[in-house]
């Protein structure tokens, strides 16, 4: 493995990992080319799901609509905490919800109505934040 300009690739950091011992034992070559093919599956099985693209200078990669540079680092960064704080927001609601109100006996449409009257915190047509179940 060569020295290379920029980000490290993918296939300069597989190369060390995917290097097999052939000082084992004799009678381990079964051993040693199974695991081979594991290490080989597995490259495989993520780079076919992983979304994981080869290093080009020129891509300009996206979050959602927004196009990210080194410019606009900060504001991504507020971004994504913002939307985990809403994300955790959420879940602890329905926890709370489902605790007071004892859903384990309730018809699937009744469910279905709650969630829909919970669904309304988060409508960004109606307020847009958490102000309309606790307001200041």
């Amino acid at each position: 493995m060569g020295v290379t300009e920029g980000p490290i690739r993918m296939s300069d950091a597989a190369g060390p990992m995917s290097q097999v011992n052939f000082a084992s034992k004799a009678g381990s070559a079964k051993k040693v080319k199974d695991r081979h093919e594991r290490q080989q599956n597995i490259r495989r099985l993520f780079t076919a799901t992983g979304r994981m693209s080869f290093y080009v200078k020129t891509a300009q990669p996206h979050f959602g609509m927004d196009l990210i540079s080194a410019d606009e680092v900060d504001k991504l960064c507020e971004k994504l905490l913002w939307e985990v704080h809403e994300t955790n927001w959420h879940c602890e609601l329905h926890v709370l919800d489902a605790r007071l109100l004892d859903m384990s006996k309730w018809s699937s449409m009744h469910c279905w109505e709650c969630e829909a009257q919970l669904a309304k915190v988060w409508d960004k047509q109606d307020s847009g934040s958490g102000l309309t179940v606790a307001p200041c």
